[in-house]
This record gives structure tokens, C-alpha cells and sequence, in this order.
């Protein structure tokens, strides 16, 4: 568990404002849903197994790189890739900022989700979270977005709202526990921090043995940070122009990542498939 002195550095420098105590109230529900017995999603697998992870594919998003995605599910599918999993952020969502529309190609819920079911790639079967743009239209309409995406498109299995985790289970006492993570708040200037700050907070008895962060349009992966394989997972959406006037870029890609579970140890081995204009 992190320190009382960790939390409260964090805490200091972010709640010197009401955003800043809304992120910090934000990210400390999502942690207690690893602290809370959740129910995982079980793949049986053999000791070795590659899978794909992606994020922020933004459907819905005249900057939404589809071609991107197709192309990452097919490559993936070449390497060997058994699933993908999604680290939410499906579609582009509705009044998550002023003007937001005028950046969509499909405005309003049921024009993005009918761009989810004719055009998610199905080379692949996927387990998906949703991200915040995904859950936006639960806070304006009280739908469940998650669960509509999933019964379009049987082979995109729901796994949880903003937070999931899924057990590759080799047998024999072999597994591997991987978490999914789409938190809120927004980048920092090191790449590396909020991932960091995100891993420090996890209880002991709860950390997974791999964690996927969505959200921040960013690429990094750090094989060992508290015992945990932790990797931010990148987009599959261009910068748009809201992205552009706040300085943040846009990490296009996916990982492919290859795992071997052992008696003692895990190995972890990841390849960004990175997409350029």
C-alpha cells in the first residue's frame, strides 16, 4: 500500500482546487474497484498467450482513426493475437466539451453506436471497459452504453464501466491477472506520472500482475513499477483540435503483448504498433 507521506504529496498537489478534488475523488473510486472482489473475466489459456490492447478509438470522431484500428486488429490477428482488449473510450460520446460536436461525424448515441457495429473490426474477439466519452451519455440520458455496444456485437463482451479485470488462467496454479483502467483527470507533464501515482495507491493484496491505462492518449510501458507490468495504452484517435489548443499529443497505436506465465515469475514482452500521417 502506498504510504500515508505518498498520498498525501499526491492529494497536496491536486487539491488545490475543485478539479483537482473531483480527480482525486474520481481516482480513488476506480482503485476500490480492484479492492473490491469484483468478478473477473476468465480466459482459460495455455502458459504462453499474445493478445492486443488498444484504447480512446473514438467512434463517432471526424478524428477517429479507423483504418488505424482495422489495421491493428489484423496485424495483431498476424502475430499470433488470440482477443484484443479494449481500455474504453469506444465511441466519442456527447457535451464532454463546448464544441465537442462540431469535431463528430456521427452526433447523438445511436448514430455512433450504429458507426460501432458496422465498422468495429471482428477479425478478433474483444473484451471491452468503457471510457469517461462512453459514460457520458449515462450521465446526460441514464443509458447503460456499455451494455448496448456489447449486445450490437456479440464479440465485444463488456467486462466493466471505467475499470474491469480479466484472469488468463493457464492451469496448474499458473495466471495471470491483468487489469483494465480508464481513469479520470487529465495528463501530466511527465509522461510516467499519473500512471505511477495510480500504481502506488493500489493495495498490496489487490495489485494485478499487468495493468492497462486508457485515457490519456499516451504510449509507455514500465515492466516492473511495484511489481506490476503497467503500460498506458495509447489511441486510436488522431489529435484533435480540442487536444491541440491544451498541448496534449496523441500516442496513435496499440500494443501487442506477449506473456509466458512460470512457476516463480512472469515474462512480459510488449510491441507498439505505432500509426503515422
Amino acid at each position: 500500500m502506498a504510504s500515508k507521506r505518498t498520498l498525501s504529496t499526491f492529494e497536496k498537489s491536486y487539491s488545490k482546487s475543485p478539479e483537482g478534488q473531483e480527480r482525486i475523488t474520481q481516482l480513488r473510486k476506480q482503485l476500490a474497484h480492484f479492492s473490491a472482489a469484483a468478478p473477473a473475466f476468465i480466459i482459460p489459456t495455455d502458459n504462453e498467450i499474445t493478445f492486443g490492447v488498444v484504447s480512446c478509438s473514438h467512434l463517432g470522431s471526424l478524428y477517429a482513426n479507423l483504418s488505424g484500428l482495422v489495421e491493428f486488429y489484423k496485424t495483431a490477428k498476424r502475430e499470433g493475437a488470440e482477443f484484443i482488449l479494449h481500455c474504453g473510450d469506444v465511441c466519442d460520446g456527447a457535451k464532454m466539451y463546448k464544441g465537442q460536436e462540431y469535431e463528430q461525424s456521427a452526433i447523438g448515441w445511436e448514430a455512433q453506436a450504429k458507426c460501432f457495429e458496422d465498422n468495429a473490426p471482428g477479425d478478433l474477439p474483444t473484451h471491452f471497459i468503457t471510457g469517461n466519452h462512453d459514460e457520458s451519455l449515462k450521465k446526460l440520458a441514464g443509458m447503460d452504453p456499455g451494455s448496448d455496444l456489447a449486445r450490437r456485437r456479440p464479440d465485444w463482451k463488456l467486462i466493466g464501466s471505467c475499470t474491469g479485470r480479466v484472469v488468463l488462467d493457464a492451469g496448474n496454479g499458473k495466471s495471470c491477472i491483468v487489469d483494465l483502467m480508464h481513469p479520470g483527470g487529465g495528463s501530466s507533464y511527465a509522461v510516467s506520472y499519473r500512471p505511477q501515482k495510480i500504481v502506488e495507491q493500489l493495495e498490496g493484496g489487490t495489485k494485478p500482475n499487468m495493468l492497462f491505462i486508457g485515457h490519456f492518449h499516451k504510449a509507455e510501458w514500465m515492466p516492473a513499477y511495484r511489481n506490476v507490468c503497467v503500460a498506458q495504452s495509447g489511441c486510436l484517435q488522431w489529435q484533435t483540435p480540442y487536444m491541440r489548443d491544451k498541448g496534449l499529443a496523441a500516442h496513435v497505436g496499440g500494443w501487442i503483448v506477449k506473456v509466458r506465465m512460470g512457476d516463480n515469475c512472469n515474462m512480459f514482452a510488449g510491441s507498439f504498433v505505432a500509426f503515422y500521417r
